[in-house]
């Protein structure tokens, strides 16, 4: 596996593992399915980099693998924490840390604020091959320094193991090397908000985001930050109204739908608002939430051999196909089903399951 694929891989795997309890809190039982969305979008990436040419097939599959394999074990420490007090904007770290930049506001939109644990030191004892990948990664970078993907994954990683310093200046390579790319000027204006993150935010963070918006004036990560700093600044109708419009444009399938509407119902209700007047009902009303597997499976897993592990995921497949079949408007569980087929190798099962998604899809435009 390349470096790139394998520090990708990692830094997803340990994110997710890491820091899904700190931002999301509340039932256990709901953090599987949305850790399994990361997945899901982590693999659909895998399939980008091939098309692109960045990675091999055979790369694509050792990455699948492993992304498959370490599934249950990190679900198994995020199921594992209770929810604790939050404090400010210590969770804004996590929208640069995940691998792709709009997976980000996905991560950052699970609560208002995180516990003042250290990001960094829970995943650096839970993954110390990652630092030693993020290590190697940086001197490669000293003899490619012209490799602007290489610089936004040392940024990203950088961002998870709390290094924020260096991922501000990772960033700021990447957007001297490609000034027209919106994620990487994203990218920088979240490090250098969350460096600073202890008292002023630099207008240069302001002005990155800025950047971004313009070069993509739809991307999710600009507005939410927008919204952020508002309520930072004691506008809270403001960031209501910001974060309002967010959720009207999110697709239904966003991986941060479902956190969006939760933190706009939640400002509403302190401002006194009621979402469910102001918004069509398809989009007021709270998303379907498709669980995952349970804590004792997860428990289980984690003692199984390869084999063993992976005739349990195809029995924990086959229970949720019969879970659609008794639900079949379930659009976020029939692409769940479909993205499990496909990492199964089943292709014929997961093209029926994709037909279905795209039935549903066309239903609800």
């Amino acid at each position: 596996m390349s470096l790139y694929l394998a520090l990708g891989a990692l830094t997803v795997l340990a994110l997710v593992g890491a820091a899904w309890p700190l931002i999301r809190g509340g039932r256990a039982e709901d953090a599987g399915g949305q850790e399994l969305a990361v997945y899901r979008a982590q693999l659909k990436e895998l399939d980008q980099d091939v098309a692109r040419g960045l990675i091999s097939a055979a790369e694509r599959e050792a990455a699948e693998v492993e992304i498959q394999r370490r599934m249950l074990r990190a679900a198994d420490r995020a199921q594992a924490r209770p929810a604790a007090p939050r404090s400010p904007l210590a969770l804004y770290g996590l929208a640069i840390a995940l691998p792709a930049i709009g997976f980000g506001l996905y991560a950052v939109l699970g609560s208002p604020s995180v516990p003042d644990q250290p990001l960094a030191a829970r995943v650096a004892a839970g993954d110390a091959e990652m630092v030693a990948l993020a290590d190697r990664l940086a001197e490669r970078l000293r003899g490619r320094p012209d490799d602007a993907r290489g610089w936004m994954l040392l940024g990203r990683t950088q961002g998870v193991l709390g290094r924020w310093s260096e991922a501000v200046a990772a960033y700021r390579r990447a957007t001297a090397l490609v000034p027209d790319d919106a994620d990487a000027w994203i990218g920088l204006g979240e490090a250098l908000a969350i460096a600073h993150s202890g008292g002023a935010i630099p207008e240069e963070a302001m002005t990155a985001l800025g950047k971004g918006a313009v070069l993509d004036p739809r991307h999710p990560v600009p507005r939410f930050y927008r919204g952020v700093f508002l309520e930072r600044d004691g506008d809270a109708r403001g960031a209501y109204e910001v974060w309002k419009a967010l959720l009207l444009d999110a697709p239904p399938e966003a991986e941060w739908r479902e956190a969006m509407h939760d933190r706009v119902a939640a400002l509403g209700r302190r401002l006194g608002l009621d979402m469910a007047k102001e918004l069509p009902a398809s989009v007021a009303s709270a998303p379907a939430r498709t669980p995952g597997p349970g804590a004792a499976e997860i428990e289980a897993a984690g003692r199984m051999s390869e084999s063993d592990r992976t005739a349990m995921i195809r029995s924990m497949v086959e229970r949720l196909a019969e879970r659609m079949a008794s639900e079949p408007e379930n659009l976020e569980g029939w692409r769940r089903l479909a993205q499990a087929y496909r990492v199964l190798g089943e292709a014929a099962k997961a093209e029926e399951a994709e037909r279905r998604v795209r039935s549903l899809e066309a239903k609800s435009r």
